[in-house]
């Protein structure tokens, strides 16, 4: 037996497409299988935000799990920034939205088009508008 601390983790709310079921939930198992994450419950925001619909999920995270994340979001790209949130466990993983949709589903997610397959020379933020054009 190791005498040594375990790694430090943080704390990671997931939403969107790091759900289960959705195209990018295969990092957190793949990580979790290393080692690098860990199920912590389902946690819902303790303030209401647009498009972060249920059900949610929070991971205990390493810091290479961690960046392996922060790879994913684009995070040094300035795509997706990693911001303290509070959160409260779950009770039954209900969304708590008034506006917008009640869970973030695969017929929510049909519109998503993975970052290799967007067209190039695009910002981000006109791909957002092309997406947000096309879905009205």
């Amino acid at each position: 037996m190791s005498d040594e601390p375990p790694p430090k983790r943080t704390l990671v709310f997931t939403f969107g497409t790091l759900k289960c079921g959705f195209s990018n939930h295969t990092l957190l198992q793949e990580l979790a299988s290393s080692g690098n994450a860990s199920f912590v419950g389902a946690a819902v925001t303790a303030w209401q935000l647009p498009l972060v619909c249920g059900p949610y999920r929070l991971y205990a995270v390493t810091a290479p799990g961690l960046a392996r994340l922060d790879e994913l979001e684009g995070v040094s790209r300035a795509h997706y920034e990693r911001l303290p949130i509070a959160v409260d466990i779950a009770e039954g993983g209900c969304a708590r939205m008034d506006d917008g949709y009640p869970e973030y589903c695969n017929a929510v997610a049909d519109g998503y088009v993975r970052r290799k397959e967007r067209r190039q020379g695009q910002t981000f933020l006109e791909q957002i508008r092309i997406f947000v054009s096309s879905r009205s």
